[in-house]
Formats: C-alpha cells, sequence, structure tokens
C-alpha cells in the first residue's frame, strides 16, 4: 500500500545525509531537444555526464506501450535513466503532449524512471506529468536509486515524485499536483505530492531529505500519516496554508553550530545538505554530532573556524569536501629531532577516521585531523569488480592518528600528500591493507607524496615504527617530502611498485621488530622490500626504483636498503638509478652507473669517472664498481699549482684518470708532473696504480710584468753547467732548466 511521504519524511530527515544522494557531473555534456534524442542520450550517457535540454520534451501517445491488464498494472516508465548523472532541464520542460493522449485509468503511466543510478535535476525546469485522464506519475525510482533536486517545478497527477525503493534528496524547488488534477482526478488516485512506498524505511530509518522547496495542496488535517506531526525539516522552517514554504532560519542563537549564506543551523548534516555547491560551511562552536556525511551532489568547504568538531566514529565524504580552517595563522611547525608539533587550529575528532568513500573527494588545506584509530581514510572498490575513484588529498594542516595517520585500500582510492603534517602515535604514518582473497581486494591503490612531514612512533612492543607501509598491490609515487620512521623503518614494501625520485626518507634507530601482520623480523633500514612475508598482491613484476633527488638516510650500523628475499629467489626488487644514501647501496645499483662516490658517509653514483669527480668533495672516495671487489683503494692528488681547487680523493686501483686542461694568467703549461718521475701532457689518460700526485708546470710568458711569487728569486739560478744554447734572458729558460 502506497503511503504519504510528507508525514513521514519531514520527521526523519536528521539521518537521511547518512545515505548517498546524486550525482557528481563532472563528464560529458550531451544537448537534446526532442523526445528521441533524450532517449539516445540516457540510453548512452556514461557515469558522471550532464543531460541538458535545448528545448522542450513532448510525450506522444505513440510512444507509450502499456500491459493488456485492467489492474491499474505497475507503473510504465516512458524514460529510464540507468547511469548516474545530471540532468539539466535548462529552463526546458519534459512533459504529455495533451493533444494527443489518452491513457485509461487502469494503466499508470510514468515520465522518468531512475533505475538503480544517482541522479541530479538541475536547471530551473518543468516535469509535468499532467495526463488527459490523470492518473500519471512524474518520477518514480527504484533499484536503490537515488534523486537530488536542486531547483526546478514539479508536477503530478497522482504523485510529483515516488521513491519505491531509493533515495531522495530535496534542495529546492516546487512540487504540486498538475493543473487539472484538483478538479477532475478520483480521489483513489489524487494522494500524495511526494510518496514513499519502500518498505525498509518501516523501520525509522530515513531516504529522505528535504532542506528546502515549496509544497503546494498539502493538506495535513486530510493525511492520514499527518496527524500530530510536526512539520520541521531538520532546521527549516515550514511557513503558509497549504503552501508549505521550507526555509532555514536567518537570526543566530546559541543552539546553532553551524552557517551557511547567512543561514544557521543546529545539526552540521542539514547545514551541509542545505549548502549549493561551492558554498562554505563555518562552524559557530565547540560541538558534537555524530557520523557527518557530505553527500555526493555537495561540494562544500568545511570552515573549522577554530572550533572543535567531535564527529563521533566518522566524518565521510561522498562528494566534494574541502577542510579549511580561517583562524590558522601559519603551518605546523616541527621541532628539529621531530619529537613535537605545534599548529593551533581547529579540529575535527573522530575515533575511526574522517573517510573519502562513494567516488568523493576530502581536501585537507588547514585545520587538524586527530582520531582515536585511523586518520584520512581513502576507500576504493574492495570486492575486485570495479573501481571506485575516491582522492584524499592532504595539502597542509595537521593528522594525528593513534595508528596510520593516512591510508588507502580498495581499488581505484588515490591518497595525495603535497603538504601538512601526518604524525602515527603507534604505526606507520601512510599506510595501505595487503588483503587479497575472494570477496575482499584492497589493492589497486596509488599514493603520490610529493610534500609535507610524514612522523612514526611507536610503542607497542615487539614492533618498529614505519613511515610509509605499502603491503598491497599498487603503485607509490614519492617526489618530496620529508618521512621520518621515529626507531623505525622508512619505506616498507611488501607488494606494489614504488618510484622514489625525490624527498626525504630517514629511518633512526638500530631496533628490530614487527610491521604490520607479518611474523618476519625488520630492522631500522631506510627501504625495505620484503618478499619473505609472501602477501597475496605481490606479484614477480614488483619493485622499486629509486632516482633523482632521492635521499635515503638510516643510523650508522643500519642499512640504507635492504632487500629480504629467499636464497632462491632472483628478481630484482630494488634498483638504483639515482639519489643519495646513507650507506652503501653498490649491490641495487642500475647497470648505467658506473662509479660510486663515498662523500664521508653520503653515497652517490653515476654513469662516468668525470661527473663522479665533479661530485666529490676533497678526501671522497670514487669506487669503479666494475673493479675487482677487493680493488685496493688509491689517492690520488692533483695539484693545478695556479691558486685553484686541489683534487685529492681515492679511486680503485685500475682506474683511468684524464688530465684536465688548466690555464694560468701570465704563464704557459708546460705539462703534468706526476710523483712517479714522468711528465705528462693534458688531456692525457693515466691508469691510477699506486698513490698518485700530479703537480701543474707554468712558465712566466716574457711579455707579462715579473710579479714574484711568495718565497721564489726574483731571477732564475744559473745553473752549476752552463747551456750555451739557452741565454739565461729567454723566456722559456725556467721551463728548459726544469
Amino acid at each position: 500500500m502506497k503511503k504519504s511521504i510528507l508525514a513521514i519524511l519531514l520527521a526523519l530527515v536528521m539521518v537521511a545525509s547518512l545515505l548517498p544522494f546524486g550525482a557528481l557531473a563532472d563528464g560529458a555534456i550531451n544537448e537534446i531537444s526532442t523526445l528521441d534524442g533524450l532517449k539516445n542520450a540516457l540510453s548512452v550517457a556514461q557515469d558522471g555526464d550532464t543531460v541538458r535540454l535545448l528545448g522542450n520534451i513532448d510525450v506522444f501517445a505513440e510512444n507509450l506501450s502499456f500491459p493488456d491488464d485492467d489492474d491499474g498494472g505497475p507503473l510504465v516508465p516512458i524514460l529510464y535513466i540507468n547511469t548516474d548523472i545530471t540532468l539539466d532541464l535548462n529552463g526546458f520542460k519534459i512533459g504529455y503532449d495533451q493533444s494527443n493522449l489518452d491513457i485509461s485509468l487502469q494503466y499508470t503511466p510514468c515520465l522518468i524512471c531512475i533505475n538503480g543510478a544517482d541522479v541530479v535535476i538541475t536547471g530551473n525546469g518543468t516535469i509535468d506529468a499532467e495526463a488527459k485522464n490523470n492518473n500519471a506519475y512524474g518520477i518514480n525510482i527504484v533499484n536503490d536509486g537515488s534523486l537530488t533536486v536542486e531547483n526546478g517545478d514539479f508536477y503530478g497527477a497522482i504523485t510529483a515524485i515516488q521513491v519505491e525503493q531509493g533515495k531522495l534528496n530535496i534542495y529546492g524547488g516546487k512540487y504540486q499536483f498538475a493543473e487539472t488534477a484538483a478538479a477532475s482526478a478520483p480521489d483513489a488516485y489524487k494522494k500524495y505530492i511526494i510518496n514513499i512506498i519502500d518498505s525498509s524505511f518501516k523501520d525509522g530509518s530515513a531516504a529522505i531529505g528535504i532542506t528546502g522547496g515549496t509544497f503546494v495542496g498539502f493538506d495535513p488535517s486530510n493525511n492520514p500519516e499527518g496527524a500530530g506531526t510536526s512539520y520541521v525539516v531538520g532546521d527549516c522552517e515550514v511557513t503558509g496554508t497549504g503552501e508549505f514554504v521550507i526555509s532555514a532560519p536567518t537570526a543566530q542563537t546559541d543552539n546553532h553550530v553551524a552557517e551557511v549564506n547567512g543561514m544557521y543551523f543546529t545539526s552540521l548534516n542539514n547545514a551541509i545538505a542545505a549548502a549549493n555547491r561551492g558554498a562554505t560551511v563555518k562552524l559557530l562552536k565547540d560541538f558534537s554530532e555524530d557520523d557527518v556525511v557530505v553527500p555526493k551532489v555537495s561540494d562544500i568547504i568545511l570552515d573549522l573556524n577554530g572550533k572543535t568538531l567531535n564527529a563521533g566514529e566518522r566524518l565521510i565524504s561522498q562528494g566534494n569536501l574541502t577542510i579549511t580552517d580561517s583562524t590558522a595563522a601559519s603551518e605546523p611547525v616541527v621541532s628539529a629531532d621531530y619529537s613535537d608539533v605545534t599548529y593551533n587550529s581547529g579540529k575535527i575528532e573522530v575515533s575511526v577516521a574522517v573517510y573519502s568513500d562513494y567516488g568523493g573527494t576530502v581536501t585537507l588545506k588547514s585545520g587538524s585531523i586527530i582520531s582515536k584509530y585511523l586518520g584520512a581514510y581513502v576507500q576504493g572498490d574492495t570486492t575486485g569488480a570495479t573501481t571506485i575513484p575516491s582522492t584524499f588529498n592532504i595539502e597542509g594542516g595537521y593528522i594525528e592518528a593513534q595508528e596510520f595517520a593516512a591510508t588507502t585500500q580498495g581499488k581505484g582510492a588515490m591518497l595525495n600528500i603535497s603538504g601538512g603534517v601526518l604524525v602515527a602515535k603507534d604505526n606507520a604514518v601512510v599506510a595501505g591493507n595487503g588483503t587479497d582473497k575472494a570477496g575482499e581486494r584492497r589493492g589497486g591503490t596509488t599514493i603520490n607524496i610529493s610534500g609535507g612531514t610524514m612522523i612514526g612512533h611507536i610503542t607497542s612492543e615487539g614492533y618498529i615504527a614505519c613511515g610509509v607501509y605499502h603491503p598491497q598491490q599498487g603503485t607509490l609515487n614519492i617526489s618530496g617530502g620529508t618521512i621520518y620512521a621515529d626507531g623505525g623503518v622508512g619505506v616498507l614494501m611488501r607488494a606494489g611498485d614504488a618510484n622514489i625520485t625525490g624527498g626525504d626518507i630517514i629511518a633512526t634507530g638500530n631496533a628490530s621488530g614487527k610491521v604490520g601482520d607479518s611474523t618476519i623480523i625488520q630492522n631500522c633500514y631506510g627501504i625495505v622490500y620484503d618478499e619473505t612475508s609472501s602477501y597475496p598482491g605481490m606479484t614477480a613484476s614488483d619493485i622499486v626504483t629509486v632516482s633523482g633527488g632521492a635521499r635515503v638516510t638510516a643510523d650508522a650500523g643500519s642499512e640504507a636498503i635492504c632487500v629480504m628475499q629467499n636464497e632462491t629467489a632472483s628478481a630484482d626488487r630494488v634498483v638504483v638509478k639515482g639519489g643519495s644514501y646513507s650507506s652503501s647501496v653498490a649491490d641495487y645499483v642500475d647497470d648505467t652507473l658506473n662509479f660510486e662516490v663515498n662523500n664521508f658517509g653520503t653515497y652517490t653514483y653515476y654513469t662516468d669517472f668525470a661527473t663522479a669527480l665533479a661530485n666529490a668533495q676533497p678526501g671522497a672516495q670514487i669506487k669503479d664498481l666494475n673493479a675487482a671487489p677487493d680493488a685496493t683503494m688509491y689517492s690520488l692528488v692533483v695539484d693545478p699549482a695556479n691558486g685553484g681547487k686541489v683534487i685529492s680523493i681515492s679511486v680503485s686501483s685500475g682506474t683511468k684518470y684524464t688530465l684536465p686542461t688548466v690555464s694560468k694568467s701570465g704563464y704557459a703549461f708546460i705539462g703534468w708532473a706526476c710523483s712517479d718521475g714522468k711528465t705528462y701532457s693534458a688531456l692525457e689518460t693515466v691508469t691510477i696504480t699506486k698513490n698518485t700526485t700530479f703537480t701543474a708546470v707554468w712558465v712566466r710568458h716574457p711579455d707579462t710584468p715579473y710579479v714574484p711569487e711568495p718565497e721564489q728569486p726574483e731571477e732564475p739560478e744559473v745553473p752549476a753547467f752552463p747551456f750555451y744554447d739557452v741565454p739565461t734572458s729567454a723566456w722559456y729558460y725556467t721551463a728548459v732548466k726544469y
């Protein structure tokens, strides 16, 4: 039996926002002006598309096909919507052509059927279900579909909008019976402007939310469901006689917790539902409200305004939520030892997490998230059947969680960290989930870290801290930021790929312990690929590539990179193509890198000796990675004797060194005097097989005023034996004498 909804829905709206509403229009736009064009557009539309009217759409009798029965039959839709779209009426109308329409009362036509899809209707147009014999419906929602109405006019001969099975959220618009319905429709059919018949709603959970709109011709005194019911929708006021205009208060009281465009609300969920796309919801006081939900259709900014919101277990965004704090004057400040973070801002407190779910997006620009369990949670598809592109962007602010400060789980989930500070008190800072079994697949994630500071602590006995924990199949990209493990491992991979091109990965301590649910003991290394834990998402091709300006450090006694494999394993799990390290990672370098530079404990790698030498500090070691492992290191000193830089390094035995070209103002270069007693020319290549020193030899040009060098005679010494063929006045006399 069909039941009146206005008496029911108005009292149930407080929990309406817990259900997914609407669809975000971010796809293609298909503009149409005919009924056939509209049918075709709806049949080929993809999730996220917009179908926009360019003219009125008339529905004709010949377009209708009804079953041959006489019992009133099921609703027979004219138009089906099966995908998540926005229907932009664009000021036009979809309605029956009254001049060519004759429908017997035993049949029940319906203009639009929303079949399991999330639909938004906007554009201030009209959907008019006035049929000649006035037994038509406007919109019917079935198979857990949902409809969000932003504005427009909606007419029904029997019902303007019916929820047979699904959800309805109304922000605005006008709802009434068709023009001739009051006069000509039988009472048996002229019943409810908005109707709900889904039996699952009888338990008191609402599928309807109303935060605005005008309802014409509804008389609660004649409504069997309406006796004694208070017609107030959340924070909204109902005014009028026979025409109920629903709006929010414009005067603030002590009970109000949030403000939207000059309207005030005692519930944050109601404020969110009332906010137009792009609107700011500003908190007015410290308060608690369980399970705050930003529905799919929403695109809002939540300004914490220096206040504290205790959101119970979770705050969920299925739409587009940006979190800011207009009172936060500066970014978080991290102490030099990473032990303390100072930040003054408003807070969102949760016992579970702040979620991005159902394809929604959360962007944290400023403000704090404080959680007793997880901080930022990005939920993709965990069934393995599809992809759900949920996203969490951390651009600033502060997140502190007891365990993961940010986690991404399920196919399509994406976490982007470009700023802010994240702290995990007793687990990894950024983490995934390695579960991969029938019915629960947590892989298929993407994590992008380009900035920010991530600090991981540990208190649980038998465990060590972790910066980034990646046990799932997916991709980890690190191009910037600081990842600091306080007594733990910087980045721990057990499945998936990592591309590390920048940033600082810092592992401290020398302890050992468990990370995650594996019993394999880890050490406080910079980067670890642990194949021995055999996580189900791991594949033979999974690999970590480190290049560019990445910096990986671990304390003395701990390795910058460690690969844990069985003795029979052959796959390369880590490949070094660049970066700098606190210990030698020569075992992992790419075949194109031939020289290792050790600048007093900082190791870098280069393709050729000349580039390695250019990046070596005085006293550095340059090791030829193609030399024998036990090759002796010898000192190489190159003194240009012109006031320039003296090269003083150690090189592998057998290193081939090409002597440089040098210059000195007023002098001619004669050659390189070697400690082996020979003189070599510039650009000559010498093989280093012992400690070697090269010193440049110069002679002064005759046309250059003589400037005596310290502790040198003004005139060259006359040799004990005469040079009869070289006069002492010759400009090259000194060189010949040498």
